[in-house]
This record gives C-alpha cells, structure tokens and sequence, in this order.
C-alpha cells in the first residue's frame, strides 16, 4: 500500500527545503500546502537519466532492426547532401519516390 504523503507548508518547506529533496530522492512523498490547500509535490526526476536502448524497447521488432540497420551503414552522397541542407529533396529516399509516383 502507498504511504500518506508528508505535508509540509510553504514556510516550512523554504526552511527545510534541501532535506525535503534529499527524502524525494529517496521515494517519500512530499507535498507542500498553501494553508491546508496541497499546491506542489516533490519529486525526483528520473526521465532525465539516459537509458541507453529504450527507444528500441518501445518499437516494432521490425521498426527496431530497420533503424540499427540503417545505423550501420554510411550516408550516401545524395542523403548526406539532403543532410547538410544542399540538396532541397532527396531523390532516392523511399518518401520522394513515393511522393513522385503519383499513388
């Protein structure tokens, strides 16, 4: 079962502010009130801590082959020029020839 949040109030949490943070870090709740209005909760980030292979964990088995595929392999002339904006369409590009063939 979750545990009740700790609910400090505005003056309190300035005063404490660094221990609140270190005990959000660590899993507690912490909420700050305005009164007896809760108003702001503290939390750790962790979206901001790289997780190398999960963008491949979120694709298709197919999607995610294609792509480590296509990280395997150098750019073409034409694609790397797209790529430093020299070339305004990439002809070769399976979008372009699509887009061109009228379907």
């Amino acid at each position: 079962m979750a545990r009740e949040p700790l609910i400090f109030n505005i003056g309190e949490a300035k005063t404490q502010l660094s221990k609140l943070v270190h005990r959000a870090e660590l899993g507690e709740r912490i909420v700050i009130a305005r009164g007896n209005e809760p108003v702001a909760e503290l939390m750790p980030i962790t979206s901001a801590v790289r997780q190398p292979g999960r963008l491949l964990s979120v694709m298709s088995p197919d999607a995610a082959k294609a792509f480590v595929e296509a990280l395997n392999h150098p750019l073409s002339a034409d694609e790397l020029a797209a790529a430093e904006g020299r070339d305004k369409v990439l002809l070769h590009s399976p979008v372009a020839a699509e887009a061109g063939s009228g379907t």
